[in-house]
Formats: C-alpha cells, structure tokens, sequence
C-alpha cells in the first residue's frame, strides 16, 4: 500500500471526491486527529488494567455530554474530582505492607527499597504511561519520590506520592500522540509510533490501556504495518471486552441513556429492575446479532429478536419464560425487527404515558440516515393549542400532525412525522400495542428525503427500507469513523472514508470487518504534522 495507510491503500492512488474536487489517495491523507482524555468508562478499564484497581474510580466523574468537543473540556470540578481520585488511590495502595506490596508489585522488606522504586520505574509507569518513560519523566518522577519519602519518612511516602502525581498525569490522563517523521519530511503526515498505534487500538476495541501482549508488539516494532496491526485488532476483537466498547457505540448513536423510563405509579409492574434490565436487553441482542448472528448492518436492522427475562417476558407479554438469566426469543417480523424495536430504543425520551414523537423521528432521519434537520427559525412560536376537550380524543399521532400542521412546521416534520409514525404501535415503555385512545393505530407513512424514501406500513416495512439503504449504511460507516476518532467525521475524512465504504460493501455491511478496517485506515496510522509540531 503506499504510503502504508489503509485508507490511501484502500483508493489504490484513486481519486476521491471532495465537493468539486478530487484528491489523490495514493499517499496518507489524514483527519483531524484531536486530543483525548480519558472517558469515565476508559479510566475504569485502564486502572484494573494497569494497577488490577475495580472500584470504578471513573464513577467519581461528571457525567459526559454526547457532543465530543463538549466532553474534552475541562472546569474546576473535574480538575477537583481528579485530585480527589488520585489522593485516594494513592492512599489505599500505600496504607500497609500488604497493599504496598500489591502495588509495587515486590516487598520492599525483602527486595530491598531500590530494587521495588525501579521496578515501579521499569514496569508500572510505562503501562500507565502506554510508552517508554523519556529521560525527562524519570527525573521528574524521581524528585517526586524523593519529595514524598522526604515528607513522609519512608519508602512507602515515595510510592504514595508518584502513584498521586501519576494519576492527575496529562501523559496518564490523555491519549498524547506525537507520531515519527514520515519517509519524506515534505509530507503533510507523521506516522504514529507502535506504541500509539497499540494505544489507539486497545482504547478503540477495548476502551482499556495495551494489555501484555500488545505492549510486547509495540516494544518489537511489531505494529508499524497494517498486516500486524490487523492481527492484534482481530485479536482484541476476539475477546469479551470489545463487546463492551461496540455496546457503548450503539448506546451513543441512540441516545440510550443509563435511566431510559422514567418510573410511573400507572405502571406499577415497571420495576426499578425492570427498567435496568430494559438496557441489559439492548446490548444482548447487539452482543448477539454481531458475534453470533450474520453480523450485518441489514441483520442489526431487521433481525426479529431479543433477549428477556423472567420479569421483562411478564411485562412485554412474552409467554413461555421462566427460570433464571436472560434468554433469545423471537419476534414476530411482521411487526417489525432489529435494534430499533428493542425498547431500550423505543422507551428512550418519553413522557410516562405519551411516546416522544420528535425524539423518535429525529433519530430515525439524523442517527441513522444523517439527514440535517435545520433548526426551527429564531422567530418560531408554537401554534394556537386545540381545544383540549378534542386534543383527549386524539390518538398520539393525531395529536402531533394537529400540532405540526402549520406549513413553518412542517418544513421540518415532513420526514420527521412519517419516520416517528412508523413505529406508533409501540408505546412509550416499548411495549407493543394496536389501540390508542380507543382507535386503530396507523402506523402507515411516507420517507421522502433519503433513498430510503417510499412508502411503509409499519415499522418492519421503514427498517426494512433503512437497512437496504446506500444513504444508511454511508452513515452508519461515518459514525463509527467519528466514534474511533472521537470527533464528528469531516470531508477531509475522504480517503480514509473511501476505504471504508468500499470494505463495508464487500463484506455485505459486516460490523467486524468495518472495525477491522478502520485500523488500517489513514485516519487510524497517520495524523497531521501541522498537529503536533510548532
């Protein structure tokens, strides 16, 4: 491949379209390539990875919002919850010699103190580091240990205060990437390191630091082209831990949420463990559909099934479940399949009683067909209200065409409606119904913006269209670029997008195989030289 980059190899020295233009994908041509912190979810995988820690400390977090930007910012409360994370850590490994010995992995008592103080040089600080320490950082952590034994008056004052200051670390507490000159220091590209190129796929795949064997790789130059790279990705792919990360993909582009229905004294049988085990349900049937199903976009959209309980099979009306733990049944597929209708999804955002129909159809049309919605205009005002005595007679969708009726609305809703109507036979708890308010439910509509677009009754005849179509599985491919970069996808994704497209359609839309090739895309090996030099 030339220039050895996936997305450039992809083109094979093609041209890719960029409004008017066409770039040249012979050689590397990377995104934006921002820098990350750590999420709550990946400082909890990296300090059981690196120091054996399950206490979650990354609970002690604010939660993060959805936009990327909006996540990397940093206020006075997380800089505050950092500190509070790290002294306490620090003092849990560091209050006896039982815990000092698990955390310095040797007992000072019988290594001696200089032999332990190394190997927390040697092996600890380069696994949280997820590098080699630079003459630098030895000498800073050394005036750290020295201070804290200082201080403190003993060995175990030195450990406690590196593992504090290692812990609020930017080279800890962010992913910093500083990649090696490329063949031609003309270029607009460096390459990243073996040891970047491991950080980036253990934090991709696994949300977690470089276990052993990827750290080896990285010391042996053993992930500087794509073939070995490609080796370790099917390889972390391989094990339960990259079903976690791909879980919290799909939970991200469908905004299903930690708390997805609220609680209702009208539902009495909507438990607090009913409720938690609505998104347990989601991430079985995602777990199933790629690792044991066909694997596919068009089976992640249609596939009829999903997974219950004892509990949840009572509240959906499911016959026939009984014991203990989750288990597969199957759906009716006329009524429609797939991620959609697991009512993690479609329970998201709804009042106790009414189903969100903005919610629903903007989730349809921008999550998964990417269709930009404008926003309504600075001088927008709801519509006059109908008599309320004629609203109570309406059927959900009745309700939201009358208030939607208005032309300045409808310049909006006129995708919105239709994909919400599609799936008006579920209820606001997910539950499937063919009465509201007394009248026949219309599930019936019409897509007209995307290729998508015809005629449906229902929602198994819209997921249907959505998991035939180009436009979808275009999305589909940029929200998991986005997703692995962490940042929307840009137009200067071409190459690197490209590439991923055309993997995606020849494998008949296979989810592994396009997380397997986004490690072999530019986006994944380079990054912009402008980015990371003066």
């Amino acid at each position: 491949m030339p220039g050895g980059g996936g997305g450039g190899g992809g083109g094979k020295g093609m041209a890719a379209p960029v409004g008017t233009e066409e770039v040249n994908c012979e050689l590397p041509r990377p995104g934006p390539a921002p820098l990350r912190r750590l999420s709550r979810f990946e400082l909890n995988n990296t300090v059981r990875e690196v120091f054996g820690e399950t206490n979650l400390p990354g609970n002690y977090l604010p939660l993060e919002p959805r936009s990327y930007e909006e996540a990397y910012a940093v206020h006075a409360v997380l800089v505050e919850q950092y500190r509070r994370i790290a002294k306490e850590f620090a003092e849990k490994w560091s209050k006896d010699s039982d815990s000092l010995r698990t955390f310095v992995g040797c007992d000072p008592s019988v290594a001696g103190e200089v032999a332990c103080k190394r190997h927390v040089f040697d092996a600890l600080l380069p696994l949280a580091f997820r590098r080699p320490l630079s003459p630098e950082d030895v000498a800073e952590f050394e005036e750290v240990f020295a201070l804290g034994e200082e201080l403190g008056g003993d060995f175990a004052s030195g450990a406690r205060a590196v593992l504090e200051v290692l812990l609020q670390s930017p080279e800890f507490l962010y992913r910093v990437e500083v990649g090696e000159p490329a063949e031609s220091q003309a270029s607009d590209f460096v390459a990243l390191t073996s040891y970047e190129v491991a950080t980036r796929l253990s934090y991709f795949l696994w949300g977690s630091a470089p276990d052993a064997q990827l750290f080896s790789a990285a010391e042996q130059g053993a992930l500087k082209n794509v073939a070995d790279t490609e080796t370790q990705a099917r390889r972390l792919l391989g094990d339960a831990r990259a079903s976690e990360v791909i879980r919290r993909f799909y939970e991200r582009l469908l905004d299903i949420r930690e708390a997805p229905l609220e609680l209702s004294p009208d539902i009495p049988e909507l438990t607090a463990g009913v409720a938690s085990d609505i998104l347990e349900q989601t991430a079985l049937f995602v777990k199933d559909v790629t690792w044991q199903g066909p694997g596919t976009f068009r089976a992640l959209m249609t596939q009829p099934s999903s997974w219950v309980n004892p509990a949840l099979a009572s509240f959906y009306g499911i016959p026939g479940v009984s014991g203990e733990g989750f288990r597969k049944v199957d759906l009716d597929p006329t009524r429609g399949g797939g991620i959609l209708v697991q009512p993690g999804v479609m329970s998201n955002g709804n009042s106790r009683s009414h189903t969100h129909a903005p919610r629903r159809g903007v989730l349809i049309l921008e999550r998964l067909l990417c269709v930009e919605l404008p926003l309504p205009p600075p001088d927008f005002s709801d519509p006059e209200p109908t008599d309320p005595a004629l609203l109570a007679l309406m059927t959900t969708r009745e309700r939201f065409e009358d208030y939607t009726k208005g032309s300045e609305c409808m310049t909006c809703h006129l995708d919105m409606n239709p994909a919400h109507f599609a799936f008006e036979h579920y209820d606001a708890v997910g539950r499937y119904v063919d009465i509201d308010n007394d009248k026949p439910i219309d599930s019936s509509g019409e897509l007209l913006g995307t290729d998508a677009r015809g005629k449906f009754s229902g929602a198994a005849e819209l997921v249907q269209n959505i998991a035939e179509s180009e436009d979808a599985r275009r999305c589909f491919v940029g929200n998991w670029l986005g997703f692995a970069q962490g940042r929307e996808a840009t137009p200067d994704d071409v190459c690197s997008r490209q590439y991923l497209e055309s993997t995606f359609a020849e494998t008949d839309g296979n989810v592994i195989e396009l997380l397997v090739a986004l490690t072999q895309t530019d986006n994944f090996r380079y990054r912009r030289k402008s980015e990371v030099t003066p």
